[in-house]
This record gives C-alpha cells, sequence and structure tokens, in this order.
C-alpha cells in the first residue's frame, strides 16, 4: 500500500465479514500504529460492527496491491485505521475477492 510517497508492506488477512463499503470502495482495516497525521480524509463511512454502528474515517491509498502467488494484483479500495488485539495489521475486505 502507498500513501504519498510512502510504502508500507503488511501481511493481510482475509476477513469474510468485512462487507464494509465506501462509494463503492471495499474498506481495508490496518493497524492504527501505521496512521499518519498527513493523510486527508477521502469520506466518512458508517460501518456495522458486531457491537453496532460505527463511524470511521476512510483514506484513498494511491496504489494497493496483493500479492498472491507472486503475482502483483492491484486493488480500488480505501483504508480505515483501527485498533486490533492481537498481530494483527491488515484485515482485507471479502469484496476484493468477488
Amino acid at each position: 500500500m502507498c500513501f504519498n510517497d510512502n510504502t508500507i508492506i503488511l501481511d493481510g488477512f482475509l476477513d469474510t465479514g468485512n462487507l464494509a463499503c465506501c462509494n463503492e470502495y471495499p474498506i481495508v482495516f490496518i493497524d492504527k500504529k501505521y496512521y499518519n497525521s498527513d493523510l486527508k480524509v477521502f469520506n466518512v463511512s458508517t460501518i456495522k460492527t458486531v457491537n453496532g454502528n460505527k463511524i470511521v474515517n476512510c483514506y484513498k491509498p494511491k496504489s494497493f496491491y496483493i500479492i498472491d502467488n507472486n503475482k502483483k494484483i492491484s486493488k480500488d479500495v480505501l483504508i480505515s485505521f483501527s485498533s486490533f488485539d492481537n498481530n494483527i495489521s491488515c484485515l482485507l475486505n471479502n469484496l476484493m475477492f468477488i
């Protein structure tokens, strides 16, 4: 993923329950430790979670790629930053694979 001119490489986990979208872009959740205050909010979205509705800021990366079997696949997504309780740093959206 690339924001401005900063590239971040993460291991992503497919969250089959993540169907969150904003303006028809799937939302990928990234650990908040990667948040940069220089980022500009692209849009605000209300998402459904297991704990109810939540309002999140969404950011549009310059580029977002998935590497699968040594193949680089470009995806149009939005990013939202979140806190994770485990070693997960990126939750992929199930809609990216439909």
